[in-house]
């Protein structure tokens, strides 16, 4: 198995193809439907190796998340002083029409994905 990815969104769709472009690049997710369960999870889990959230969540949202989590573990495994991570959000591209709200996040999830599979390509930077 490779990376262990926490994905963290309000939106059960988005986690869902998140999770499932992020298994064809040979991840592991772990799932959390809210900034507070997500903190949870950071707690018990010594060996997540990426965060990925979403900015606008109801509650505690992505920005929020990303500083309480790294003052929560600020060492990591692998030696890394952060957690790296994510943040992004499809939700000022989406309009009232269902189907077009999908593919707009569809879209944003594959090119989130896209971006984590360049960097992690032998040779890069970011290991």
């Amino acid at each position: 198995m490779g990376r262990r990815v926490l994905v963290v969104d309000d939106d059960v769709l988005v986690l869902e193809a998140v999770a499932s472009m992020l298994e064809e690049l040979d991840c592991e997710t772990i799932l959390a439907r809210s900034g507070t369960e997500a903190l949870g999870t950071i707690a018990n889990d010594q060996k997540i190796d990426v965060l990925i959230a979403d900015i606008n969540m109801p509650g505690l949202d992505g920005s929020a998340l990303a500083t309480r989590a790294r003052n929560f573990r600020p060492m990591l495994n692998r030696g890394r002083e952060v957690l790296p991570l994510m943040l992004a959000t499809a939700h000022n591209l989406r309009n009232n029409s269902g189907s077009f709200a999908m593919f707009t996040a569809i879209r944003w999830a594959s090119s989130l994905v896209n971006s984590l599979a360049a960097a992690w390509r032998p040779g890069s930077s970011s290991k």
